[in-house]
């Protein structure tokens, strides 16, 4: 099977560029993704090796009227409030309006994003994963 690497620093991304099949980048933003791809193409392309497949890894969180609810269970687990929960998911991922969760998802593939692994935290209940199902797909 193909032969994915997480890589966040240049050094690992050159590796990932010259040996791997793809790349992960998890909990960037789409100018960090960029970046972080232009490094392991530049490191592919002077291996003369194929185009690499380029992956996000991240947390998401549509904002629904029932958003709060959701993650009520999570922030009780960690001690914390809903709001201050949904602002750290905020500094990882992808939290907005359900209704611009494609946009958002769209940001990434405009610089080069190919693959997306879109996460939750595990006391989510699936409502929410319907809903983000409605949202992107």
């Amino acid at each position: 099977p193909p032969i994915w690497r997480a890589a966040h620093r240049p050094g690992l991304l050159a590796v990932a560029g010259r040996e791997g099949d793809g790349v992960i980048a998890a909990f960037v933003d789409p100018a960090e993704f960029a970046r972080r791809r232009e490094l392991a193409e530049l490191a592919r392309a002077q291996a003369g090796r194929p185009a690499l497949a380029h992956c996000l890894y991240t947390y998401v969180l549509p904002l629904t009227a029932e958003s709060n609810t959701w993650l009520r269970a999570q922030a009780d687990a960690l001690g914390t409030t809903t709001a201050a929960l949904r602002r750290w998911l905020a500094t990882t991922g992808i939290v907005a309006p359900a209704d611009e969760m494609a946009d958002r998802l769209a940001d990434f593939a405009a610089v080069g994003a190919t693959d997306a692994v879109l996460c939750m935290n595990d006391r989510m209940p699936s409502e929410a994963w319907h809903a983000l199902a409605e949202a992107v797909l």
